[in-house]
């Protein structure tokens, strides 16, 4: 996701890349959450998995804040497909969210991003 800013925007493949990214991002953090239904919060792999998706997610969020900061077309695009992959994990009552809003908080409060009523 780093890169991506540097890259010539008018390419249609290059642009869905995004999209796909973001899709992955949500299947990697639902995989996680399935992965953490098999422990019990008090083991050692529970605490891994947390860990692997604060991480992930650690990296990942700056990234995201880089590109809303280089253009509103590129900032409206990447506000989009968070907000999407955001609704997609709260109607799989994905429990992460509520886990990663602190981390989340610098993106959602981005003066680009505009909340949908049932997310403010």
């Amino acid at each position: 996701m780093a890169g991506f800013a540097e890259q010539p925007k008018t390419s249609v493949l290059h642009m869905s890349s995004l999209f796909h990214t973001f899709i992955l991002c949500q299947l990697w953090t639902v995989y996680l959450e399935q992965s953490l239904n098999t422990n019990m919060p008090i083991t050692e792999a529970y605490n891994i998995t947390m860990n692997i998706l604060f991480e992930f997610w650690g990296k990942v969020t700056p990234c995201i804040l880089q590109l809303i900061q280089q253009s509103k077309m590129l900032s409206e695009i990447v506000s989009l497909h968070f907000l999407s992959m955001l609704e997609a994990l709260l109607e799989c009552h994905s429990t992460f969210v509520a886990k990663l809003l602190p981390l989340w908080t610098p993106v959602l409060c981005s003066n680009h991003i505009q909340l949908p009523g049932h997310l403010q």
